[in-house]
């Protein structure tokens, strides 16, 4: 069948760096402005809860190294 839809995705910070994202699926008319507006101030606190989070309670960021991460199918 033919599905419209769209996703929508705005990353989330700690220390100013992108460590993951925020999305919303819905359909392809939606009010994108409303939502991208919601979608920043959303990522706006939790990036600030995060890094408030990592001062706070001495927490270490480590990033996964890409090596790390087996894509192979088996």
């Amino acid at each position: 069948s033919n599905v419209d839809s769209a996703v929508i995705a705005i990353p989330y910070y700690v220390n100013n760096k992108p460590v993951g994202s925020i999305g919303l699926f819905g359909p392809l008319r939606m009010p994108y402005r409303t939502l991208f507006s919601m979608l920043r101030q959303f990522s706006d606190q939790i990036s600030k809860g995060l890094t408030d989070s990592l001062y706070k309670f001495k927490i270490t960021l480590r990033q996964p190294k890409a090596e790390a991460i087996d894509l192979k199918l088996r």
